[in-house]
């Protein structure tokens, strides 16, 4: 029997559904020890006209369901996840 695919997503309902296939392709070059740069998007206020919160680290590990990364924020540092879905749909370079 063939086994049903499955799909990965955050929101309950979603039009065009993201199977784990399309998430590994795009996240392929994320290896632990490589330099990351993720633009995480943000909800656009009077405040804050900026679109994007820019996150600069080290990844430090990778699991089944999200990406583990290191931030350096001037002399203190940081642990930050991001799940992997949210990775696919956001902007990122890695080096």
């Amino acid at each position: 029997m063939a086994k049903k695919r499955q799909y990965a997503n955050s929101n309950p309902v979603r039009l065009n559904p993201v199977s784990f296939e399309m998430i590994e392709e795009k996240l392929k070059k994320i290896k632990p020890g490589r330099k990351i740069t993720i633009f995480v998007p943000r909800k656009l206020t009077q405040d804050n006209k900026e679109r994007y919160r820019v996150v600069k680290g080290e990844i430090a590990a990778i699991y089944s369901k999200m990406v583990h990364v290191c931030v350096k924020a001037g002399r203190s540092a940081y642990n930050e996840c991001f799940l992997k879905t949210d990775l696919y749909r956001w902007q990122f370079n890695v080096k």
